[in-house]
């Protein structure tokens, strides 16, 4: 009996504190592409950025935020924070024969913590759902910049290497112009052609025009190409603004700073590098547009539109068993393990010699 009521209480407690917890659950939405979440997955179990999340919303010292940082895995999340998709598996037994592709859009996460108090659980998911968002945004922020420096940089390239090449159709086209001048003063009377005898302009055809209409021709090529080269300037301005602005923003993608801080220090970077550009001048102003679309693009997908539709909850009553079921079960599992220990001590109680008289536990109780 006494066996009984130890085992007892020891599994009742044991049980009311793993499976007797109140609940939290609430659903997250974040749009977005499955290859985005896979190629940022990995960093949602780095406790380094969790740390660094907590230390930045000032709950380094909170007690929920501690157990999420000792708990936090990949473990962990596959099984408190699951991935939510336009389609289920039991949605894909009738999709089977659908000719278009499924949907690979990602519409969020549900998120569902326990802990001993209704507070604490709906804390615990706030948490995570704050540093799931934060995460992601600073992951999109990271690719984002870079991949704008980059293509920044590949087109400066390019348009050096077009201006080299519309510089020589220039210098070529203003010889050739040259040279039909000569040759129109040294043959005026094949410049007085009736300009109705233009069959072609075609460049074998050329050679039988008279030169004032090929000088025509070549003087329309020309304002061709120093179009093209203006054209081509004005890129090269709006293109060395842009670089010199994300190859700045994106040395902030290397520290080591959230989401949130990334994103803030990308609109404090923009506005000190345009305080001196002239806004009112429609080349500088292209350039301020494009730059603010990327952190509105930004700030649309992972703070305005990341949000908790549904929780997180209050919960008001535990989980798991009721109160009269644990303690039946409860003693159900003592007794059975206090059987289990009496019969083990008697058996080691035994004499180990044949001589010697058996001391039994019963008898010890008589």
């Amino acid at each position: 009996m006494a066996f009984t009521v130890v085992f007892a209480a020891v599994i009742f407690a044991l049980i009311f504190i793993k499976k007797c917890q109140y609940q939290s659950s609430g659903f997250l939405q974040l749009p977005m592409q499955l290859t985005e979440y896979n190629a940022a997955k990995a960093a949602l179990a780095d406790n380094r950025d969790f740390q660094r999340f907590l230390v930045a919303n000032k709950l380094e010292n909170d007690r929920d935020a501690i157990y999420l940082s000792n708990e936090l895995s990949d473990q962990f999340l596959q099984k408190n924070a699951s991935a939510v998709f336009p389609y289920s598996k039991d949605d894909l037994l009738y999709l089977n024969g659908m000719k278009t592709p499924l949907d690979p859009t990602l519409l969020g996460f549900s998120i569902s913590l326990t802990s001993e108090s209704p507070a604490s659980a709906q804390a615990r998911v706030k948490i995570l759902g704050d540093f799931i968002k934060d995460t992601l945004l600073q992951q999109a922020f990271m690719s984002t910049v870079r991949d704008k420096a980059s293509a920044a940089q590949r087109r400066k390239q390019e348009i050096d290497n077009q201006l080299i090449q519309q510089k020589l159709k220039l210098s070529v086209a203003l010889e050739k112009q040259k040279a039909l001048q000569e040759i129109a003063t040294q043959y005026p009377q094949a410049s007085r052609g009736d300009a109705r005898q233009l069959l072609s302009n075609a460049a074998d055809g050329a050679r039988y025009l008279s030169p004032v209409v090929q000088l025509v021709g070549v003087a329309s090529g020309i304002a061709d190409i120093k179009a093209r080269i203006h054209t081509l300037e004005r890129d090269a301005a709006q293109n060395a603004l842009r670089y010199a602005f994300f190859v700045r923003v994106e040395a902030i993608s290397r520290q080591p700073l959230t989401g949130a801080a990334m994103l803030a220090a990308f609109l404090a970077d923009q506005k000190d590098a345009f305080k001196t550009q002239d806004l009112a001048n429609d080349q500088v102003r292209e350039v301020f547009n494009d730059i603010s679309l990327t952190a509105d693009r930004l700030k649309a997908a992972y703070l305005q539109k990341a949000r908790f539709v549904s929780g997180p909850t209050l919960p008001d009553h535990r989980s798991g068993p009721s109160m009269p079921v644990l303690l039946a079960l409860s003693l159900i599992l003592g007794a059975a393990a206090a059987c289990v220990m009496v019969l083990l001590l008697d058996a080691l109680m035994q004499p180990t010699e044949p001589d010697m008289p058996a001391r039994h536990l019963t008898r010890i109780a008589a």
